[in-house]
């Protein structure tokens, strides 16, 4: 009678699968990322949460701008590696937001034709662009998909389409193998020497490659980005770094970033790039501390900066190594994180 039962529940179950037949497919509009998933905030004065970080200029101005931010220590002022972190968000999203919202707007309207697992939307042309795009999603799976955005000068209709954004992304889904709407991971990777084919995109050069996921509400958010052999400019040096942000659902986070900097940028006999390494962590309140150590290029030995601000982004503690007599504050006092904590990249 045991096995009997037994049986039969599995013809059941088997009867139940064949009823309920596949998942439903997700929907084409939902096979990209959202400018959210894969953008990088840190907390700012005008709230507890996180704010976006409004990007501008080329990679080499904006490295520019770090370079001096990371350079400035005053006790009860604006930290200067506060300043360091939050524009390196600039740099990271400066790069990536324009593309995302190329995106959006193609996902916004019906796809212009539909023919199997593959689905195109476009050509459009969002307000004030002087772009027109053309955005192609295939599915590779009932809730994941890859895809391939085009451009085109709006002025050459009859132009060469110019591939500058390919990636894959994969949808999160409930139970029911419903979409939940904003959740999601994935890459996508662009190469900004065909970007500089359009109009209006001169300036940086190399590709830049993302890696994202946010994938429900109880875990951490996250942001891999790794820029290779960019350049700002004609006056731009190429280089290359890495980003990786962390974000916990209570808005406690991390931003860990490596890139080219000069250590001395006010002593013309030591103009060389030492390699930065930068791990900030912060508390949901927006209290938090930056750790650096710095090598190569002028250094005959490592350096390590240090500092911590509060709620207000105020530096309460510096440190550096290399030059004891800058230094104030109490770490253990100071500190929303009394220990330095140092990045591997």
């Amino acid at each position: 009678m045991h096995r009997t039962f037994a049986g039969l529940s599995i013809s059941l179950a088997s009867l139940a699968l064949v009823a309920c037949g596949p998942p439903k497919p997700v929907d084409f509009s939902l096979g990209v990322p959202t400018k959210e998933q894969a953008t990088v905030a840190v907390p700012t004065s005008t709230s507890s949460g996180l704010s976006e970080a409004a990007p501008g200029g080329s990679a080499s101005e904006q490295l520019a701008v770090l370079g001096e931010a990371a350079h400035r220590a005053t006790a009860g002022e604006i930290a200067g590696l506060y300043q360091l972190t939050r524009g390196a968000t600039y740099l990271v999203n400066g790069s990536t937001v324009w593309l995302l919202e190329a995106l959006a707007a193609g996902v916004a309207r019906r796809p212009t034709s539909v023919s199997g697992n593959t689905a195109v939307f476009g050509p459009y042309t969002p307000y004030l662009s002087q772009i027109t795009w053309k955005l192609t999603v295939t599915r590779t799976e009932f809730n994941a998909f890859s895809y391939l955005l085009e451009g085109q000068d709006k002025t050459q209709p009859g132009g060469p389409w110019v591939p500058v954004i390919s990636g894959s992304h994969t949808v999160t889904v409930d139970a029911g193998h419903r979409a939940v709407r904003g959740f999601g991971e994935g890459v996508f990777l662009i190469e900004w020497d065909q970007a500089n084919r359009l109009p209006g995109r001169g300036g940086d050069t190399g590709t830049c490659e993302v890696h994202y996921g946010k994938v429900d509400h109880t875990t951490p958010a996250y942001v891999n980005v790794s820029f290779n052999n960019v350049a700002g400019g004609s006056q731009g040096t190429n280089f290359n770094a890495e980003y990786r942000f962390a974000l916990q659902p209570e808005l406690s986070g991390t931003f860990e970033f490596a890139l080219d900097l000069n250590l001395h940028p006010f002593d013309p006999a030591m103009q060389a790039q030492e390699r930065w390494g930068v791990k900030s962590r912060w508390m949901s309140t927006g209290a938090g501390r930056s750790d650096v150590n710095a090598h190569d290029g002028d250094l005959t030995i490592p350096v390590t900066v240090n500092e911590c601000w509060d709620a207000a982004f105020l530096s309460t503690y510096y440190a550096r190594s290399d030059d004891p007599a800058q230094g104030y504050g109490v770490e253990a006092q100071s500190c929303a994180f009394p220990t330095a904590d140092y990045s591997p990249l």
